[in-house]
């Protein structure tokens, strides 16, 4: 069941959006387009920017930057930054949790932004260990 929740919720999601897509083309109004295939995405944080796209660009916009912004002059710690992000990510998954209806008790917002936390942790160290260059060059043939 687990594994065919995310598709269901996809599908739940995705065609309720392209229903208020086409109404909107009829009233000869835009909408931006909200999944770009997330299934076929090469990382989690890769999957979170293709899933639910106005929700996460809303709240990468308004919560995680400034909120990234705010601790990071609180805290000038250069060795922290990465911290600060993955902790940032842990309030902005909360908030997508609370916006999908997901219940407090429930684990689910918090697998994703463990999922996310544990990705970028996983790029800053392969940056940290390969160099910038090397971590591009690395990622470019996983992606090939």
């Amino acid at each position: 069941m687990a594994v065919i929740y995310p598709f269901f919720l996809y599908g739940n999601f995705s065609g309720y959006i392209d229903i208020v897509i086409a109404l909107a083309r009829l009233m000869r109004v835009r909408l931006p387009e909200n999944f770009d295939r997330p299934f076929s995405a090469s990382s989690f944080i890769d999957f979170w920017n293709r899933w639910h796209i106005t929700l996460s660009t809303w709240l990468k916009t308004y919560v995680y930057n400034p909120l990234l912004v705010a601790l990071m002059r609180r805290i000038s710690s250069v060795a922290l930054e990465p911290l600060l992000g993955v902790i940032c990510f842990f309030v902005t998954f909360f908030l997508i949790g609370l916006c999908t209806g997901e219940p407090l008790s429930s684990s689910s917002w918090r697998t994703p932004g463990r999922g996310v936390a544990i990705n970028k942790l996983w790029q800053l160290g392969l940056v940290r260990g390969l160099g910038r260059k090397g971590y591009k060059a690395l990622a470019k043939n996983l992606l090939t």
